[in-house]
């Protein structure tokens, strides 16, 4: 293999690592998914000249080959900017849009009328020209405008893209890619000799842009992740199909839970105490999810909602579910003697089917639950008095023979029929 080949096979790895990355790491982005498919064109088009000779009859087919790996990777990598500019200011979209949809339009034409050429002059088209320079004169006459009308649109809208209100990771790697375009450009037109040097170059500089983007999502994650119950971080991080997980219907029992007498304690007391109470609250209530394998939905003022059998399934999740329930009587119960013995705490449990599942809307990804279960733990939850646990029928059954357990007359609860409540000792 000659060092030429070797090169080119050193910088076919560059872009196939990079390809990769994005792909593995980002790819629920469409941006992303985009630039893995460029960079993917990119490692192609170098192995091309490292796999294929450039002799007798192989040429012709060699050439095609290269022209729609070109016209695919410029595609593409318009498409990448494309797909950027769709999350810009709306007085903007159109017009970046525009932009590179016609650039698009002109690489297309740049593919047709290389395909044309190798028809009509197969040897001219698979030789290369004399000196630094591939194109010739005539291939320059015909080529330039349309490359070079493609460049300007795609000039235009990457100023633009620098200058808009982008997501700033995206506007990492857009700078970076604007540095490193026109290494990749004079690849197109420069000897091959050259373009090893050419691309390796570009490559290096998009990476520094790529690894700076990789670094502020990663920290984006894990500035959001603290917001996230610890098992739907798991199974993102286990299984990052879970965005995309359809909601589904499942048993699972619910877990509410909030304060008595806080409104009057908030009303009495400086913010930073109040802050401070909630902040032991919803440790001590998410400590005692996590030990059980509850999954904390959400938060509401002073409430608190546990899914227990979803996301993940848990083994007899009623018995898991009133331990949670009695570990926050006791634990949030003392920490509240100790700072706050005015305001209490009460919960409510309830077993059923619920639909389940992650849901997108508003921009953001939201983990739902919906159901009469849902709503039975929250009137419940209402329900119970300081330091009182009350359980619905459902629940009970699934905990048959627990002494703990002592019934109460049917009760009415809000928006709900009659039932048998339960109360936990």
């Amino acid at each position: 293999m000659s060092d030429h080949a070797i090169a080119l096979l050193a910088v076919a790895v560059m872009a196939a690592g990079i390809a990769f990355i994005f792909w593995a790491q980002d790819r629920d982005n469409p941006s992303s998914r985009a630039l893995a498919m460029t960079m993917l064109a990119v490692t192609l088009l170098l192995l091309t000249g490292t796999l294929l000779p450039q002799a007798g009859n192989s040429s012709a087919l060699r050439q095609l080959w290269i022209i729609l790996l070109e016209t695919a990777g410029l595609l593409y990598g318009l498409e990448w900017a494309r797909r950027i500019a769709a999350s810009s200011a709306q007085r903007m979209r159109g017009l970046l849009n525009g932009l590179l949809r016609a650039a698009q339009f002109m690489i297309l034409v740049y593919g047709g009328l290389a395909l044309g050429y190798l028809l009509i002059a197969p040897e001219a088209a698979t030789s290369d020209g004399d000196g630094l320079i591939v194109t010739r004169g005539y291939e320059f006459a015909i080529f330039a405008p349309i490359i070079g009308t493609a460049v300007l649109l795609a000039t235009i809208a990457g100023l633009l893209l620098l200058t808009a209100r982008i997501d700033p990771a995206e506007a990492i790697r857009v700078r970076a890619m604007f540095c490193a375009a026109p290494f990749f450009l004079l690849a197109l037109i420069f000897a091959q000799r050259y373009v090893p040097l050419l691309i390796a170059v570009g490559l290096t500089v998009f990476m520094v842009g790529a690894v700076a983007y990789l670094m502020v999502i990663s920290r984006r994650a894990q500035f959001m992740g603290q917001f996230l119950a610890p098992e739907l971080q798991r199974l993102a991080r286990d299984d990052p199909r879970i965005a995309g997980h359809k909601p589904e219907v499942r048993e699972l029992s619910v877990v509410a839970c909030d304060l008595r007498g806080f409104t009057a304690y908030a009303g009495a007391h400086a913010s930073a105490d109040v802050t401070e109470l909630l902040e032991g609250y919803f440790e001590q209530v998410g400590m005692a999810a996590a030990a059980h394998g509850g999954t904390v939905k959400d938060h509401a003022g002073d409430g608190v909602l546990i899914l227990v059998g979803a996301p993940a399934a848990v083994d007899a999740r009623e018995q898991a579910a009133l331990a949670i329930a009695l570990q926050i009587r006791e634990q949030v119960g003392r920490l509240l003697s100790a700072r706050a013995p005015e305001v209490g705490v009460g919960v409510g449990l309830a077993s059923g089917t619920a639909t389940v599942g992650a849901v997108r809307g508003a921009g953001r990804l939201e983990y739902m639950a919906v159901g009469q279960v849902v709503n039975r733990a929250a009137r419940l939850c209402d329900a119970a008095a300081d330091g009182e646990i009350l359980l619905d029928s459902a629940s009970a059954e699934g905990l048959t023979g627990d002494s703990r357990l002592t019934p109460r007359a049917a009760r009415q609860l809000k928006g709900l029929p009659d039932q048998t409540v339960y109360c936990a000792g």
